[in-house]
């Protein structure tokens, strides 16, 4: 029997919906089960099944899964591929699907631009006509000024003509010096009419001295993918209170949010402190802080008050929920933390654990000989020892650092990458990276991504251990952290002075 057999229903022949058992073992599609007392058409007994009883054959609907799975990842490769080929056909009409959608958005901005100028102008026009209005309607009142001011130019005009009139048969100085004057109070009654007028308000438009630049719309980008240099990136700087800086611990949630982790201690208030305490010396509360940044913008600060002053800690995020260990100077504690760092869980803890991975099914505590395996309310499950860790999980003896994604655990030691399937504990793949490579990222296509400190590059890994991409790092310090962001772009941290390269 073929798998495309498997899928359908031996009754109707089409493809199973709920795979349900009949009482005589039949498989059959939940269409096919009998509403009624009738006779099956396998074994012609009388069959009577409630909506309530109905068994599913999990192992098939499992298959089930997987085939319909495979199918999807088959028709997606297939489709991809499709594309790929045409795309090699005619390589330029990839060409002009790929710079299409950058015209159409600066033509889109263009247009948004246009339209917030047309939306300012008619700000600008409608104010103007508000204060036209104002005026027109002071003017129609009764207004006794404008009366008298008229009346008094009126009369002034008439002076004035008179003047003139006695002036062209007398050159006498005392008219000429009558004149002048007449005109004096003509110009300020001039004046004093048309303030009136514009109810005694200048009104001007000034215009912005602003030249329409070309970045008016903004900048067409030009980067290498094959080198990411420092003076293309966008700098900033993370705004942190962190003193510590030995205690800092960099990670990013969701590749949204970078968070910023530290030790740190306060005087404790001397009121409050008993004579015990302060034989103990205790005169300090101790912290460890959570500073969550969206890029380089901090959107929240919290502080997790610890019993004791910590030697070190470890950190590990999956589902929402952040995994700590503390090796305190006393015990050493495990705690679940909310999204939001608030406490969930405690547990103490007896041994030194060196690595915490939290996965889809378990937390995982590397011991020094050994693993602890807890549930995510951090129930210890089972304690295997490292001559018997096979069982579980096979992992390296040493541990360097440790990747995850869907699938695989990628367990690294030194120059050494080890892949483990998370389903079987089995591991699929070693191989072997240059001296002084750290893997960052592994995506949900395996592809594992791993930045070259003595080289200063950053290469993409395939699981088979082969280097396909290199992009060189040209100007940052060496021993930069590296990020990708949601679009999954190249993120890079200077961690002591702490500076985002974006």
């Amino acid at each position: 029997m073929n798998s495309e057999d498997l899928t359908k229903c031996p009754n109707c022949n089409q493809k199973f919906d709920i795979p349900a058992v009949l009482p005589c073992g039949q498989t059959v599609c939940s269409k096919c089960l009998p509403n009624d007392e009738s006779e099956c058409i396998f074994c012609h007994q009388i069959h009577s099944i409630s909506k309530d009883d109905i068994l599913v054959n999990k192992i098939l609907s499992k298959n089930l899964h997987l085939l319909s799975v495979d199918d999807k990842n088959s028709s997606k490769y297939a489709s991809e591929y499709e594309k790929v080929k045409e795309i090699f056909e005619s390589p330029s009409e990839n060409v002009e699907e790929f710079f299409k959608p950058l015209v159409d958005h600066i033509v889109t901005t263009c247009e948004m631009k246009i339209r917030q100028i047309e939306n300012i102008r008619d700000d600008l026009t409608q104010t103007v006509y508000s204060l036209k209005e104002d005026i027109l309607k002071n003017l129609k009142s009764d207004n006794l000024e404008f009366m008298s001011t008229f009346e008094e130019l009126s009369h002034l005009v008439e002076e004035l003509k008179k003047c003139e009139n006695n002036m062209s048969s007398n050159k006498d100085d005392g008219l000429k010096n009558k004149f002048e004057c007449l005109r004096s109070k003509y110009a300020i009654s001039i004046n004093r009419f048309y303030q009136i007028i514009r109810n005694y308000k200048q009104i001007k438009f000034l215009k912005s001295s602003s030249l329409v630049s070309e970045s008016i719309l903004g900048l067409i980008e030009q980067k290498s993918s094959k080198i990411l240099n420092i003076n293309e990136c966008k700098k900033t700087v993370f705004v942190s209170n962190c003193t510590n800086r030995e205690t800092l611990k960099i990670f990013k949630n969701n590749k949204k949010h970078f968070v910023l982790t530290y030790l740190g201690k306060k005087y404790r208030s001397l009121e409050n402190l008993d004579q015990e305490l302060i034989k103990e010396t205790k005169l300090f509360n101790f912290f460890l802080y959570f500073e969550v940044y969206i890029k380089n913008i901090n959107i929240k600060t919290k502080e997790l008050s610890l019993d004791h002053e910590c030697k070190n800690y470890l950190l590990s995020n999956y589902g929402g929920c952040i995994y700590l260990y503390l090796n305190h100077c006393f015990h050493k504690i495990l705690k679940k933390l909310s999204s939001t760092f608030e406490e969930l869980k405690s547990v103490v803890v007896q041994k030194q654990v060196n690595f915490i991975l939290a996965t889809k099914k378990y937390v995982l505590a590397f011991l020094e000989n050994g693993l602890d395996i807890y549930d995510h309310n951090l129930v210890l499950l089972m304690t295997i020892h490292n001559n018997s860790s096979s069982l579980f999980i096979e992992y390296p003896e040493k541990i360097s650092n440790i990747c995850l994604n869907k699938l695989y655990y990628i367990f690294q030691n030194e120059n050494v990458v080890s892949v483990v399937n998370q389903d079987s504990g089995k591991m699929v793949k070693s191989f072997e990276v240059d001296s002084g490579c750290t893997i960052f990222s592994v995506s949900d296509d395996n592809v594992i991504s791993v930045y070259d400190k003595n080289n200063l590059s950053i290469s993409e890994i395939s699981m088979d251990g082969e280097i396909n991409e290199k992009v060189k790092i040209d100007g940052f310090p060496s021993d930069i952290i590296i990020f990708l962001d949601e679009d999954d772009n190249f993120e890079l941290v200077d961690s002591k002075k702490l500076i985002l390269y974006s």
